[in-house]
């Protein structure tokens, strides 16, 4: 998963930078992509957002200041499966599947689904990746109880 976004939207990130900013420190759309940290696009992909945070010394207040951006705030490009191809496949290869996924849309290792889908953590998951990790259960469980049963 990356993000980028059009000119409008650039328009409103640097916007709400400069209502925080400094006069020497204020952006045009085309320096949007400086205000973004090294993790930008795995907050994103995880959460849903990412903070931007500026530094006293280029804030208004004097003060640090923060802003979010959403992936409503940017164009948001995923990867999407369809996982109705995925329904007769075993469950070594669902595995590497999975672990894929995990890598292209910015988690850090191979975190079980049941990890991830645990009601303390998928609150915080982008509504996109719920959605895909519970169907990906689905069709998991449905290949291991197929498994089991030979």
């Amino acid at each position: 998963m990356t993000f980028t976004y059009t000119p409008e939207q650039a328009e409103k990130i640097a916007a709400r930078w400069n209502d925080l900013a400094n006069d020497r420190n204020q952006i045009s759309a085309s320096d949007v992509h400086n205000v973004f940290g090294d993790s930008a696009d795995d907050e994103v992909a995880t959460r849903g957002e990412t903070l931007v945070e500026m530094r006293a010394s280029h804030s208004a207040s004097g003060a640090p200041a923060t802003f979010y951006v959403t992936e409503d705030d940017v164009t948001v490009e995923r990867i999407t499966v369809d996982l109705s191809s995925w329904e007769n496949l075993s469950t070594d290869a669902l595995s590497d599947l999975y672990g894929q996924w995990l890598e292209l849309n910015g988690y850090d290792g191979d975190e079980p689904v049941e990890y991830l889908l645990h009601p303390s953590r998928a609150a915080t998951l982008a509504p996109a990746h719920r959605e895909f990790l519970e169907e990906f259960d689905r069709v998991f469980t449905a290949a291991q109880e197929v498994e089991d049963s030979a």
